[in-house]
């Protein structure tokens, strides 16, 4: 692809070199470049990329992407930009022809329950026939081929091709994990959701959090990117408060809870035997269902995944039949 093409919509200083060439990659580990491809030198917390941009050169990148001043040969187009993650996330987005547009995305995050909850989700989708892949802490699921990753959330540029290779495969849907490591680290940076997921949020990553509020902010970043629908569980008092940070944006805000004012308001939550039975008051009327989990993170992670599902319409027998079946699998949090 053309670089001009590659950073459309991208602010950034031509330092030397010409935009008028062709790049047949990006990349921002050095020992991977190959010929003719464009390098982004990220600054880390231990690894900072400006020291290995010879490395890159050396291994073939026509371009640079970079924050501080470099030496290079004149031959090297170098342009500096004011954050190589977020124009990462930008460019990988250009390169992919922006797939994260075309697919319908839903993104689930809070402390406890992503994996539980984006895995439940995939099960409802699957029941209800609508392809749908998934990115997570187990892997990365494109049909029936499990990959793993080496984040939560992987970088930027992994997932928009992972998003092109979904889209290759007809995949119609993508539900992924988004931990608050990869917002803060822009991971997720162009990425366009359909809808996010609120689950719960605990004392958690404080070594990487200044402190709780941080967190919050951190996580709350993710319901300012979505366009149908934003999915809360305001029994979590930081659900309650980020329901009403963004009740006034795009997406529809739905939320669930005991709350007399949840959008999916829970009736009745009882231990019968081995099971949980939960009553639920729905925009399509009262529903029960049947858990073989009783502890509470569970119940409401359950209910985020129907709730999800109820969204994009798929039967709520569907969606019970799932639960059934998802009781017998044993996906850990």
């Amino acid at each position: 692809m053309n670089l001009d093409m590659v950073m459309s919509g991208i602010e950034f200083t031509l330092i030397q070199g010409q935009l008028d060439i062709e790049i047949n990659g990006i990349y921002y580990d050095s020992r991977e470049v190959l010929k003719e491809t464009a390098f982004v030198a990220i600054s880390g917390f231990t690894v900072d990329g400006h020291n290995y941009i010879h490395k890159a050169t050396e291994n073939g990148a026509n371009t640079l992407i970079v924050e501080k001043d470099v030496q290079v040969d004149g031959s090297i187009t170098v342009l500096k930009v004011k954050d190589c993650r977020e124009v990462l996330g930008k460019m990988a987005s250009n390169y992919y022809k922006e797939p994260s547009k075309k697919i319908n995305l839903i993104g689930v995050t809070g402390t406890k329950g992503k994996t539980n909850t984006t895995n439940l989700i995939k099960d409802i989708f699957d029941q209800a026939k609508k392809p749908i892949g998934l990115i997570g802490t187990k892997g990365t699921i494109i049909g029936n081929t499990i990959t793993p990753n080496q984040h939560t959330t992987p970088e930027s540029l992994k997932l928009h091709k992972t998003f092109s290779d979904m889209l290759k495969q007809n995949i119609e849907f993508c539900v992924m994990e988004v931990s608050s490591h990869a917002l803060e680290l822009k991971r997720v940076f162009s990425c366009y959701y359909n809808t996010a997921i609120f689950t719960n949020l605990y004392e958690d990553h404080l070594d990487f959090h200044s402190n709780m509020e941080a967190y919050f902010n951190t996580k709350a970043q993710l319901f300012e990117m979505t366009t149908d629908y934003n999915i809360i569980n305001i029994d979590d008092d930081y659900g309650k408060f980020l329901s009403k940070i963004i009740k006034n944006r795009q997406a529809a805000l739905v939320t669930f809870g005991c709350h007399n004012d949840a959008v999916v308001r829970i009736l009745d939550i009882q231990t019968i035997g081995l099971f949980t039975k939960v009553i639920l008051n729905t925009p399509i009327g009262c529903k029960t269902f049947y858990l073989d989990s009783s502890t509470v993170v569970n119940i409401y992670n359950n209910i985020a995944a129907m709730v999800c599902g109820l969204c994009y319409g798929i039967a709520f027998k569907e969606i019970e039949n799932t639960c059934s079946i998802f009781a017998n699998k044993k996906y850990v949090m």
